[in-house]
């Protein structure tokens, strides 16, 4: 998922370049928004529920770039 969204901001720009963080993330946020564990986090714990998801998301943000760098498919992220 977060190599598609570095794909995409490449060929948008038309050269290999690192998207922002901030950019991924919100991404992320917003695909783990609509899934049903999500909307049952927020129905049964609606005070932490957005803390869980910043936590949530920065995980997959931090070990997809992990993995990419260790696969070496985007040289240039940031």
């Amino acid at each position: 998922m977060v190599r598609l969204i570095f794909r995409i901001y490449e060929l948008f720009y038309g050269e290999p370049t690192s998207p922002p963080e901030d950019v991924i993330k919100a991404v992320i946020r917003n695909i783990l928004d609509v899934s049903p564990e999500v909307f049952h986090l927020r129905m049964k714990y609606s005070n932490v529920a957005d803390r869980v998801l910043d936590r949530v998301v920065e995980n997959i943000y931090r070990t997809a770039i992990k993995v990419l760098k260790g696969r070496k498919e985007l040289g240039y992220i940031c």
